[in-house]
Parts: structure tokens; sequence; C-alpha cells
């Protein structure tokens, strides 16, 4: 066969896989789902997973915490992603927007240590979160929120940025401080204290940080409380009649 015929047959070629693609990327357009997102009250359609994130969702499941980090910004870029309109997400809208996109995408099998859960067994979710409070101690003024998943999304590589430059020593003793602290930096809204307000989007994450480390200690734990109270409801609608907790980390989209 000559050079030129090769050249053709490979053109052709080409040709019909880039064609083959844009045939699945068509009947994945409509492949959609709706889903309710708590927070905003209404449904939307969704895409669902496709292969890509599929895979970097596995891959974070060989990086340790930073991996869980990282997990928590895929599944967050996802939701953003795969919904048909531009929505501002809350956090208490991940993981049952997720749950949704899982049993859709894969199936409702979840296996933990071996043993198959069926996610359709999971309890009728409960969506009466406190989406913000003022919490009050010795005149200063804390208004906590639960974040969206662009404040989530940017603190997780703030504190991933942070990780990355710390040696292993380090990191071992100070990872948990690290991360309490960005997770109270995370659901703070505003700080006020006598005429003064500092309003944490209008400050960088630096700042921010400044200003939780020189609070109380026993404001900063009733902000841990706040945080506390919102993930054990949370917690509650991924938890099975056996006391198994469905994880939104990597082993979530694992299958059988």
């Amino acid at each position: 066969m000559s050079i030129a015929i090769l050249g053709i047959n490979k053109a052709m070629s080409n040709e019909a896989l880039s064609n083959f693609i844009k045939d699945l990327d068509s009947l994945s357009e409509k492949n959609k789902t709706k889903l309710t997102v708590p927070s905003q009250g209404k449904s939307y359609n969704f895409s669902l997973f496709n292969v890509q994130q599929h895979k970097s969702v596995l891959k974070t499941a060989f990086e340790g915490f930073t991996g869980v980090i990282k997990s928590n910004n895929i599944y967050n870029d996802i939701l953003k992603d795969n919904c048909e309109e531009p929505v501002e997400f809350s956090l208490a809208d991940r993981s049952y927007v997720l749950l949704g996109l899982r049993k859709e995408s894969l199936s409702n099998n979840y296996i933990v240590d071996d043993e198959r859960h069926d996610l359709n067994k999971l309890p009728e979710p409960s969506f009466d979160f406190k989406y913000e409070d003022v919490l009050e101690y010795n005149g200063i003024t804390v208004e906590v929120v639960i974040p969206t998943l662009a404040r989530d999304t940017a603190m997780n590589k703030k504190l991933i940025s942070e990780l990355s430059k710390l040696t292993d020593n380090k990191k071992e003793k100070e990872t948990l401080n690290m991360a309490v602290t960005h997770e109270v930096v995370k659901f703070i809204k505003s700080v006020k204290l006598g005429d003064n307000i500092f309003v944490f989007d209008d400050f960088n994450i630096y700042e921010s940080k400044k200003l939780v480390e020189s609070l109380p200690l026993k404001l900063n734990n009733e902000v841990l409380l706040w945080i506390g109270e919102f993930k054990k409801k949370e917690e509650k609608n991924l938890t099975l009649e056996d006391g198994t907790i469905v994880e939104i980390d990597a082993s979530f989209l694992a299958s059988d």
C-alpha cells in the first residue's frame, strides 16, 4: 500500500474518530437528570459524571489528607460544571446533589469493607439547616454562615498551597491546626467589635486568618460548635440504618 493511501486512510480514521466523539458528546448532552438543590428550593438539570471526572476523583485516594481536600474541590467543580444553569451552590447542597448524580451515573450500590449497601435506603433527607446565625461574646459579634462552594474551593486551595510548603515533619504536627483555622475562616461572614466591622469577603484569606487567631478562645469554640451542628445534620442524611456513613470522598465513586 502506498504512503499516499495510508495518509488518506489515517485522515479518514481521524475524521471518523472525531465524529464518533462528537456523537458521544451529543449523547451526553441528552443524558441528564433533574435534581433538587436544597438551598435554592428548586430543581435543575445535571449532566451525569463522565469518565474524566471519575478518574480525577479516584486519583485523590492516593494523596492522603491533601487528597481528601482535592476531592472536595473536584466535587465542587462537578456540581458547577454539570449543572445546566449557573447556580450559587451552598456547601449544604453538595452531598445531596452528588448522591443523586452518583445513583444515576453508576448505581445504588455502595461498597464499604467489601459489604454492599443500597443508597436508596438512606433516610429521607432533612434540609432544616441553619444557613446563618449570629454569635456574641464579650462585645464581639460574629456572623456565621454555611459557605458557598466557591468559598469552600478557595479556602481548600489555600490550605493545599500552605501544606505543600511544609516539611513532612511539620506537616504531621501542623495539619490539624491549620485545617481547623481554615474551616473557621470558611464559615465566618463577618466580625463586629463596636463600630468596626470586618467582612471576610472584603479581605484576603491571610488577613482573615490573622483575625480568627485573635478571637477569644470561647468565641472560636462557639463557631466550631455551630459548624459541628451543621455537619451533624449533614451526616445524619448520609447515615444508613446499620450506622454506615456514606463518605463523600474518593471511595464515593468506587463501584463493583
